[in-house]
Order: structure tokens, then sequence, then C-alpha cells
């Protein structure tokens, strides 16, 4: 008999997952509009009656019954509604072993005549069973999947990461502050600040400044949708000096406010 293993790819299967923060069947009016909704979750519709309008970096796209959309994560997204749009939508991440989304920043995927897709969802949607649960995880995996592709994401080789970037990583993940520095970070994991900063950027693509950052603010992000606590609760939560520091930092990240972005959130 042989084995053979494949650590690097075993690796990421175990990260990869579709991660679901949100999901709604909605009835959307007129009422139904922002001019900016950038949020660090990629939106998925299952559009089955009337239609709508997306603006997504800049390209424009009419939600039609019977298509199903992807718009990823961290990108300028707008919206609006004429008459009514009926869809169900799903917000989730898949995010990659860098924490970083796989489909971020990129353009609007469409698939187009997918309405048994979208009849499939609306019946599973009225389900209340594990196996029609694992139905619709199926089928967002469909997706996601050949929205990757259409994007060409994914497709870089998997090389092993530095054991101390994993450390690193795993740190800022359980300890998420904006008062979190690579000094402290590189006196915990008893190595250079410059050797750490300079093999992050190397290993993960961007500073470390920026990824503690970005991962401070995306944290925010989830903490102003799912909870109740106010914009001074939060700022404070994330190790912000005040709130109007913190305000300044989410909007020159989101491109909104924080008090527009939890107004706007349900999209």
């Amino acid at each position: 008999m042989k084995y053979a293993e494949n650590l690097l790819l075993y690796k990421e299967i175990q990260t990869l997952d579709i991660r679901i923060s949100s999901a709604y069947d909605c009835q959307l009016d007129s009422d139904w509009k922002s001019d900016c909704a950038r949020a660090a979750f990629n939106r998925i519709y299952f559009v089955y009656d009337g239609e709508g309008k997306v603006t997504c970096n800049g390209k424009k796209y009419t939600l039609k019954k019977g298509n199903i959309y992807v718009f990823p994560a961290d990108t300028d997204f707008s919206y609006g509604c004429s008459d009514y749009l009926n869809k169900i939508y799903f917000h989730v991440n898949v995010f990659s072993i860098s924490g970083y989304d796989m489909l971020s920043g990129a353009d609007g995927v469409v698939f187009e005549n997918k309405g048994d897709t979208v009849d499939e969802i609306r019946t599973l949607w009225e389900s209340r069973d594990s196996l029609s649960a694992l139905a619709v995880k199926r089928i967002l995996h469909d997706i996601v999947f050949s929205a990757a592709q259409k994007l060409g994401r994914g497709k870089e080789i998997l090389h092993t990461k530095n054991p101390l970037i994993e450390k690193t990583i795993k740190i800022i993940e359980e300890n998420l502050s904006a008062n979190l520095t690579a000094k402290e970070l590189a006196a915990r994991l008893f190595v250079s600040e410059s050797w750490l900063y300079r093999i992050f950027r190397d290993e993960v693509g961007v500073t470390l400044g920026k990824y503690i950052n970005d991962r401070v603010l995306f944290a925010a992000q989830e903490t102003l949708r799912k909870s109740n606590y106010t914009v001074k609760e939060i700022s404070l939560k994330y190790g912000y000096c005040d709130q109007f520091y913190f305000s300044r930092a989410f909007t020159a990240r989101f491109g909104m406010s924080p008090m527009k972005y939890r107004k706007n959130v349900r999209t």
C-alpha cells in the first residue's frame, strides 16, 4: 500500500470555507437605495422578481428575475430600485490563510438564466432541516467557485508560509486592537521588528501595519452590523483613543461613517 499527502492543499482545504454572516428573503421597494455601501463581505443575490440597479467598482448592473449576482467584498457599491425587487441574499466570506477574502476588490459576476437554481434556493429557504442547510451551502460553494474561476482568483500556487507569520496572524486575530504594533508583535515572537515587517510583507503581500488596520476595521464593521453597541463602545472595544478617530479611520477605509454603514447594512 502507498499513502501520499499534500499538506499545503490539506491546510488550504481546512482554511477555506463559506462563512455566512447574514441571509434574508426580502421584498424591496423604491426606499431600497444607497449611494455607498462598501463592506467586508461578498453579496450573493438570487433575484426572483422585479428589477433593481447596482453599481459595483464603477460598473452598472441591472438585477433581473432568474439571475444570480455576486458582488465582491471591499468594493465601491451603490444600489437602488425604482419600483420593486424581490430577492434572497447571502452575505458571505471565503477567507484564505492570509485573512483576506478570496474575491475581495473584484468586479461583479452575473450568472444569467439560473431560474432553476433561484427556485431551488426559494424552496430550501422554507425548509427547517439539516439536509436543506447542506444543500444551500452546496449551492453557495458552487457559486463562489464559479465566480472565483471567472475572476481568475485562487490560482496562485500554494507555498509553505514561515511558521512565524502564521503565529503573527494568530496573535493579531486573538488581540484585535488598533494599539497593536509591529514592535509588540516582534517582542512576543522574539524576532527583530525590521525582520518581521519585511518577511510579513513578502509572505502576505501587504505591510504589517495595513494588515492590522484592516483586520481591526473589518472586525469593527462586523460588530456594527451584528450588535447594538454604540460607536463609542465599539471604538473602545478595538483600542481607538476616541470615537472620532475611529470614525475617521472607518470612513477612510470603507467610504462611509460607522453610523451610515449601520443604517445601510442590510442590502
